[in-house]
């Protein structure tokens, strides 16, 4: 089970992950955060992003594209986040013969990390969707 936490200095330089917050397993073993993404992406047109998921001594960088429509906000004012598609980026470590990674946690990981912090604070209920 992940949970989103911020992150303090002494875990920031513990873990070499510079970061405001992250979703995070219930042992401590299992990290996703969000790479920072750059304005000009969004100006043109590039409304993808990456995520990083740490699993002991493996790491996988994905880029995830979200649906042309997302967020959605329902009618009971409850967003929805959409995945639309998966690239796997880069991976370190990772056993031959595993494809994508371990997409399932990567799935768990998303539902707990939502829109992020800020947005989670103000919709504390939302879904996370996949098309993947």
């Amino acid at each position: 089970m992940f949970r989103l936490e911020l992150v303090d200095e002494s875990t920031r330089r513990s873990t070499g992950v510079d970061v405001t917050y992250w979703a995070i397993n219930s042992d401590g073993s299992a990290t996703l955060h969000q790479k920072a993404r750059h304005w000009q992406n969004f100006e043109y047109g590039d409304y993808s992003a990456r995520f990083v998921l740490k699993l002991a001594e493996c790491a996988y960088e994905y880029k995830l594209v979200p649906a042309p429509n997302s967020p959605v906000s329902h009618a009971n004012g409850r967003p929805e986040y959409i995945w639309d598609k998966l690239i796997l980026e880069r991976s370190e470590l990772m056993p031959s013969g595993e494809g994508m990674g371990p997409i399932e946690i990567l799935k768990e990981a998303l539902r707990a990390y939502g829109g992020g912090w800020m947005e989670n604070q103000a919709n504390p209920d939302f879904d996370v969707t996949f098309n993947f």
